[in-house]
């Protein structure tokens, strides 16, 4: 249950003392995997260039690990607009045991692209290794015996010795006087024997990190041994009074080894699990050729019959060993459940000269004329990420800033940017004072916020439509109004951010004067009133009122509004 229950006894004199045995519970500190934590500012990073971060190991009650022993698997799937093929993803170059509960991980991504990052614990190694012997021996062995006999007219003993060449490793000679002679016409003898052998051993060892280790070995052997003999001989006998021998041996000896290796490296993933195996191959052939001839010349002297006879045998063995080895060790390595972290972003170094806008909410028609917006409306447009080869950067997570001149933000001006994570982002601006003004468009490279190319870009804000909210009328010249006396009202017409349009609109203002007490018997309480505008959007009403009363000035834009 993940507790040790313990007692502690402690005796004084035999005998316990009076809380003794005292019971200590111990808790076990197992790794909880899924409390692991990722330490270290390891993205944004440099395509190809070093980066680390550190894991941290808890155990099942959330405390930190002070051991380590742990095995992780770490790779980075991606990146994502071209992910690379299982037999290629980029894996840790290297994970460091602090034996503290801490590991060290290390690696370098070549490709830019955005990355997931993925920490597996390492459950299970499967090694198989087998082993296949098989050693063919073939031994030739031949043995040659001639005898010469020559008559002499010599009454006294004799010794002669015949000179054997070669390259002589052992050589002994020897005189000694008999009584007897041997005379062999031929003799030969051939034996063959030929000697196989196969030895082959499996071996599986399985390894889990419950600490179980499980190791089963299998091993075969076969031997085939061939032998065939073949000798003729035929022999006199004799008396003889001396002899003399002399033998020679060589030896000659050859090796030759062929190995071959094979290596086949196989990733399956199933969800979450991921399978790697390993297979490698050995196959070794050995080839030792061993030949060995002896040779004995043995002259003996007759002297009753004054007859010499000399014999010659030659003794040779030929052994011819092929031995064949091949091996084929397998490894399976599975991870469970993984931790998954999106969004590990690598970058090549990004070119704000290589960096493109493009759309009428930016660029002008043609290019590097100011485009004309309308204050208070959206305007869009789009920017390409490139790097130093003039390639589109294919991922997302670019710095990039809009910076306008007339920005106001108390005035409702405001934008917004889209990542596309595919190197294009989208820009939408929204600017209310109309005028000449510049956006620059700053890209984040190399440590420093840069203008991408042709930034900043002229923009030339226009007045919106009409809009009553920001229009207003203002108080008669003269208080108070008196029949007969001439009088004036002044109103302004604005966009709806409050610019004054660019050209007269009086055609777009419609203004009417009218009596709230007229009725029956009563007279026209003025003469149509003069309106004149006295400047883009600025209008002053000219009226003269016949008769004391309540009178109402309306104006209202082109589409009605009051």
């Amino acid at each position: 249950d993940g507790f040790f229950d313990l007692e502690l006894v402690v005796e004084l004199d035999g005998l316990p003392l009076s809380n003794s045995p005292f019971r200590l519970v111990v808790k076990v500190a197992v790794t909880d995997f899924w409390r692991t934590q990722i330490i270290g500012n390891y993205t944004p990073m440099k395509a190809a260039e070093p980066k680390s971060f550190q894991l941290q190991a808890y155990d099942d009650f959330n405390r930190p690990r002070t051991q380590g022993g742990d095995e992780y698997w770490i790779s980075f799937i991606g990146p994502q607009h071209d992910p690379l093929p299982d037999d290629l993803m980029y894996q840790a170059m290297e994970i460091i045991d602090f034996d503290n509960g801490t590991y060290g991980v290390g690696f370098e991504l070549q490709l830019p692209g955005l990355y997931m990052l993925r920490v597996c614990p390492q459950t299970t190694t499967t090694t198989t290794t087998v082993t296949a012997t098989s050693t063919h021996t073939t031994t030739t062995q031949s043995s040659t015996s001639s005898t010469v006999s020559t008559s002499t007219t010599s009454s006294k003993p004799t010794t002669s010795t015949s000179l054997v060449t070669g390259p002589t490793v052992t050589s002994t000679s020897s005189t000694k006087t008999t009584t007897t002679s041997t005379t062999t016409t031929a003799s030969s003898t051939t034996t063959t024997r030929t000697t196989t052998t196969t030895l082959t051993s499996t071996t599986t060892t399985t390894t889990s990190t419950t600490g179980t280790t499980t190791t089963t070995t299998s091993t075969s052997q076969s031997t085939t041994s061939r032998t065939s003999t073949t000798s003729t001989a035929t022999s006199t006998t004799s008396t003889t009074t001396a002899s003399s021998s002399t033998s020679a041996t060589s030896t000659t000896s050859s090796t030759t080894t062929t190995t071959t290796q094979t290596t086949v490296t196989v990733t399956t993933r199933t969800g979450s699990t991921s399978t790697t195996t390993t297979t490698t191959s050995w196959w070794t052939h050995t080839r030792t050729t061993t030949t060995s001839t002896t040779t004995t010349a043995t002259t003996m002297t007759l002297s009753s019959s004054t007859v010499t006879s000399t014999t010659t045998e030659t003794f040779t063995t030929s052994s011819v060993t092929d031995t064949s080895t091949s091996m084929t060790s397998s490894t399976t390595t599975s991870t469970g459940l993984c931790i998954e972290v999106n969004g590990l972003y690598v970058y090549d170094v990004l070119d704000n000269n290589l960096t493109v806008a493009s759309g009428r909410g930016l660029v002008g028609d043609p290019p590097g004329t100011p485009p004309r917006v309308v204050a208070g409306r959206e305007h869009r447009f789009a920017v390409s990420v490139r790097d130093t080869f003039e390639a589109q950067y294919f991922e997302g997570g670019a710095q990039l800033d809009l910076v306008i001149g007339s920005f106001d933000a108390a005035l409702g001006d405001r934008w917004k940017m889209r990542d596309h994570m595919d190197g294009r982002y989208s820009f939408a601006y929204w600017i209310c004072r109309a005028g000449l003004t510049h956006a620059s468009v700053l890209l984040w490279t190399q440590g420093l916020w840069q203008h991408i190319k042709d930034s900043p870009f002229p923009v030339e804000v226009v007045p919106g439509p009409l809009h009553p909210t920001t229009s207003s009328i203002g108080a008669p010249e003269t208080e108070p109004v008196r029949s007969g006396i001439p009088n004036s009202i002044s109103f302004t017409v604005r966009d709806k951010c409050g610019n004054l349009p660019l050209d007269h609109a009086r055609d777009e203002v419609h203004v009417s004067l009218r009596s709230l007490a007229d009725g029956p018997g009563l007279g026209p309480p003025f003469a149509e009133p003069d309106v004149l505008e006295t400047a883009p959007g600025e209008f002053t009403v000219f009226f003269t009122p016949a008769r004391r009363g309540r009178y109402e000035l309306d104006v209202r834009l082109a589409r009605g509004e009051p």
